[in-house]
């Protein structure tokens, strides 16, 4: 299970989300939808600011339980991988369930699922306690119902003035 584990792992790693944030933004680029691609930019690089921030103001060590398959560095709370993974599939899940809306549940299902998976295997190599995975969705869940609620907002420009 190991193999299994390490390979979903890294599918949560800044070097698999950051080149898909870059993606998704600049395919919102091209389709000249601003407002798309300031979200996801901005959700990228906000919650790894926000999971640097969090790790350096808590500074709690990693659990060593049993020796670590696939090593890992730095703190623990909260988990990158479980945040990014959260942010990153969850926003690609909303954004392809809004275009695709008969598909939704089996978009919303995979994507639950892949999350939990590399949440899980967080736990599973030994390198974070199960309230560090917590913590990481709980916080990626929060990013992504802002930036949700984002695309829902009128922009100041269209809005009719008041007196």
């Amino acid at each position: 299970m190991d193999s299994f584990f390490i390979f979903i792992t890294r599918l949560g790693d800044g070097r698999v989300l950051a080149p898909l944030f870059l993606i998704i933004t600049l395919f919102f680029l091209w389709r000249q939808r601003k407002k798309e691609a300031l979200l996801t930019g901005s959700l990228g690089l906000g919650s790894w600011i926000l999971k640097e921030a969090l790790k350096r103001l808590v500074k709690r060590f990693r659990p060593h339980l049993w020796l670590w398959p696939d090593p890992a560095y730095g703190y623990s709370f909260p988990s990158g991988h479980a945040l990014g993974a959260m942010v990153c599939y969850g926003w690609l899940a909303w954004l392809l369930a809004k275009s695709f809306p008969q598909h939704q549940t089996k978009i919303f299902a995979v994507s639950g699922i892949l999350i939990f998976l590399i949440g899980f295997s967080r736990i599973y190599l030994g390198v974070h306690w199960p309230t560090d995975v917590l913590a990481g969705w709980l916080l990626g869940t929060l990013l992504v119902i802002s930036a949700v609620y984002g695309t829902r907002r009128p922009d100041n420009k269209n809005q009719p003035k008041t007196r």
